[in-house]
């Protein structure tokens, strides 16, 4: 179908995936309210895995600063990944 409206050069050209700007999309509250969501005390998700586990991917994501050993966007999925077992949790 690309073929029909676009050049040979582009309509051949493989797939390839694209960048999210999440750190331009969340800003300073975002991140004080993900930090007390997820690195509060008492909180259910610490009943499921050691806080010690999972702040380091959280203070990174916070700060924009770099961890060993997750990319920028391995930091986005883990994030959002906890945030929304975080608020699973919190409903139960």
């Amino acid at each position: 179908m690309a073929r029909r409206h676009l050049p040979p050069k582009i309509a051949d050209k493989k797939k390839s995936g694209f960048g999210v700007p999440v750190d331009r999309w969340v800003d300073g509250d975002f991140k004080t309210r993900l930090r007390e969501l997820l690195l509060g005390s008492d909180l259910p998700l610490q009943n499921y895995f050691r806080r010690e586990t999972y702040e380091p991917v959280v203070t990174a994501f916070c700060e924009n600063t770099p961890h060993p050993a997750i990319s920028r966007g391995g930091l986005y999925e883990r994030v959002i990944m906890l945030l929304s077992l975080a608020l699973a949790l919190r409903r139960c």
